[in-house]
Formats: C-alpha cells, structure tokens, sequence
C-alpha cells in the first residue's frame, strides 16, 4: 500500500510497480501526502518526514506512472480508477482477467484498476496466504447480528468459500471480552500458522 512516504511516481527509487493492493480508504493506505525532503539527503527521515498534501493520491500517481494495476476492495477501485484518469487524461480501464483463475498478465502497457469481492479475498486466503484463522474487516456492510455474519452478506459469502476452500482456515468474528459481538465491522487479521 503506497502511503505518505512515497515521493515519486517515476523516481527511479521506487522500480517497478505491476500491481498495489489497497485493503481499505484510510488516508494513509491511499497516499494522502508527499514527501517534502530529498530522499537521497543524509538528514531525509521517513519516521519524521515532512510532508506536504497529495493533490491525488500517491497510489494513483504510481498506477499512472509505473503503469500498474491497482486492485481494491468493492467501489474503491472506482475512485482509485478516477484518480488515475485525472492524472493520465483518459479512462482507465478495467484490469483484464482470463483462465479459470482471473489470470492477469504484468507488466502492464497502461494502467488498470479493478475491485475485489470475497471471491477473490477467499482465493487469496485459502490459495495464496493460508493462514490459520482469517478475520474479516473493513466490509463496508452490516455483516453480522448477534456475532454470527448475516445470511446473504458479503462477510457470509466469504466466510462459506474460505470453509470450502483448500486447507483448514478458520474464519472468526471478533467478539467482545462477554462473549457478545463486537460489532458490525470486525477488523481484520490473517493469523499465520
């Protein structure tokens, strides 16, 4: 996730870029600002940078810059995609995906954004992270009632194709130290075994 420490899209600094994945809207995770230092100085801090704001974001200057796909959670990825067509002068387009496993071939000839739902969170974590316990967050929904994830929900769906998938990951629902549910939107946490 780009945040505020980056300084430029094309800056040799940061190489190539094929794909940034944006886990949620937080400021910091969009790359709200920029440094305003030289970051070759021997005085150039990132833990006390000065920053000045980013008029877009950083994560849309490296898309448009390094020609990368950016994926993201739901409608994100449509602000994300805006962001990139005010930079580069024309829409961006979707991220192509072909096979039985949404393929996507990098590097890119331009840049694309793309949204991901729990089809494709479930394949990360069952395929790719497989971590011993998956928490959902950030779902943009009311996902459970009573701490169980509501029937129908996205948090539901994700957590019936985790079950299904490969290996045994368990999915878990924060709850409050009384046993209650913590609340509509769990945080998130993969616990790697």
């Amino acid at each position: 996730m780009p945040d505020h420490r980056i300084i430029v899209r094309r800056g040799p600094r940061l190489g190539a870029v094929d794909l940034i994945l944006i886990s949620h809207a937080h400021s910091d995770h969009l790359g709200n600002a920029k440094l305003n230092q030289d970051p070759n100085s021997n005085s150039a801090s990132c833990s006390s940078a000065a920053t000045l704001p980013a008029p877009s974001s950083n994560t849309a200057e490296i898309a448009a810059g390094k020609h990368s796909a950016a994926l993201a959670g739901g409608p994100l990825a449509t602000v994300i995609g805006r962001l990139i067509a005010a930079l580069t002068g024309s829409a961006t387009p979707g991220c192509p995906a072909s096979g039985p496993t949404n393929e996507m071939t990098v590097p890119r000839a331009t840049p694309c954004a793309a949204g991901l739902g729990p089809e494709e969170a479930a394949f990360a974590i069952t395929e790719l992270v497989r971590p011993a316990t998956a928490i959902p967050s950030h779902v943009n929904e009311a996902a459970t009632q009573g701490g169980v994830a509501i029937e129908g929900s996205k948090t539901a769906r994700f957590a019936d194709l985790v079950r299904k998938g490969n290996g045994n990951v368990a999915v878990q629902l924060l709850r409050r130290a009384d046993g209650s549910a913590r609340g509509d939107r769990p945080l998130f946490c993969a616990v790697l075994q």
